[in-house]
Order: C-alpha cells, then structure tokens, then sequence
C-alpha cells in the first residue's frame, strides 16, 4: 500500500475500542505482562552496564544463546530456536526461568520448535565469606 494515502493511514490508526475484545485483549495483557518482568527483573540492574556487554552463540544450525553482563553482574540469558525441529541444546537453561514462548525445554535437554526462554543467573560475591570490608 502507497504509505502516504489516506486509505492507508486509516487502516493503520488502532482501534481503541478494540482492545476490550478477543484476540486484542490477550495480547494487550500479554504485552502488560511482559512489560512489567521487564520493569522488574531486568531495568532495576541495568545501571553500569559495560559497553559491549553482550555476548552470543549458535548451536543445532537454527539456535542461538545471547548473554549479556548486566550493572549489578548478573547475566542476562536469551535461547532460541529459530525452527520448525525440536533441537538439543547443549546443556540445561542456567539461571531462573523469566519467561519462556513456544514448546518449553524438556527433561531431555530439547528446546521445542520456534521457542525463546529468558533466564537470568544472579550475580554471586567473590569476596571470601568472613572478609572485612576495608
């Protein structure tokens, strides 16, 4: 569609009305879901984060792990497989499960088809337990 046409400027306006029916209403609630774990979980140790602080990985040709070294030094972990095959993966989630879309991981070490888990590992003191603090 021609983007500066009328037509095409009114078929995209939402439609507030909408948002009380079904499907809008679940994925308004989905999206206020995942805003909010993000307000929550993620924003509150985002402060100091480090340049480049993300790293990632492919494995199984269609998975890839994203980690990223957050402020407070936890590590922030997205898996995803990007196909149609439950895939291995090659080892089990690290971390507390945040949030997870698709066919969940199961006991067998597979990641279902066109899946996403995000888990974070909370950073841990490397200061011997009986230290002073100078």
């Amino acid at each position: 569609p021609d983007p500066t046409a009328e037509d095409t400027f009114l078929s995209a306006k939402l439609a507030w009305e909408d948002r009380a029916r079904s499907p809008h209403s679940q994925r308004l609630t989905w999206y206020r879901n995942i805003l909010q774990l993000r307000r929550a979980e993620i924003v509150p140790r985002l402060a100091r984060v480090p340049g480049r602080a993300g790293e990632y990985e492919t494995f199984a040709d269609s998975c890839v792990r994203v980690r990223w070294r957050l402020g407070d030094n936890s590590r922030l972990t997205l898996t995803a497989n990007l196909s149609r095959e439950r895939v291995r993966t090659d080892g089990p989630i690290a971390g507390r499960v945040l949030w997870r879309e698709g066919e969940p991981a199961d006991g067998s070490g597979r990641l279902g088809p066109w899946s996403v888990i995000w888990s974070i590992e909370e950073a841990t003191s490397t200061r011997a337990p009986n230290a002073s603090r100078s």
